[in-house]
């Protein structure tokens, strides 16, 4: 999240109508055991080329740091398998504020590289790290097993997707 600004509701509902109808976004609910523990998007989606992306998790049900951990994998992985699987997409892409050191250091764990500033317009106002992901990498990565949280997920298809 780059601001904190609150919106009002006929802003967000403005926007919401418009994100519904937009063929480069994508929106999804995620669940673990039928609980929601994520809203994770993908933006500027461009089939055959490349989608950014991000989540939020929820702060509810997650009573130790093992269980954010757990959710935190599984909404981790959902997010980078679906685009490469069913938006066919090369690369993906996520901003990171500088600071959220935590945050840089998953993403590499999970085969996100550190990508020039330039790649990002966001740059110019925040201070961000650029990550990305190649369909490549994201190939080598997976036959080594490290999205092997991925056979659990149980992915519904967006309409705008395969």
């Amino acid at each position: 999240m780059l601001t904190t600004d609150e919106i009002s509701l006929e802003t967000h509902l403005s926007w919401w109508d418009k994100a519904m109808e937009d063929l480069s976004y994508r929106m999804f609910i995620v669940e673990r055991e039928g609980v929601p523990i994520s809203v994770t998007y993908y933006m500027g989606v461009a089939r055959g080329d490349a989608a950014w992306w991000g989540f939020y998790l929820t702060d509810q049900g997650l009573e130790t740091q093992a269980d954010l951990l757990d959710v935190w994998a599984h909404v981790e992985t959902a997010g980078i398998i679906y685009p490469f699987k069913y938006m066919n997409v090369k690369s993906i892409f996520c901003e990171v504020r500088t600071e959220n050191t935590s945050v840089l250091s998953w993403h590499k764990r999970f085969g996100f590289e550190v990508l020039p500033q330039e790649v990002s317009a966001n740059t110019k106002n925040y201070d961000l790290v650029v990550k990305g992901l190649s369909r490549e990498r994201y190939s080598t990565l997976l036959q080594r097993g490290l999205y092997k949280r991925g056979a659990k997920v149980d992915f519904q298809c967006h309409p705008f997707d395969d």
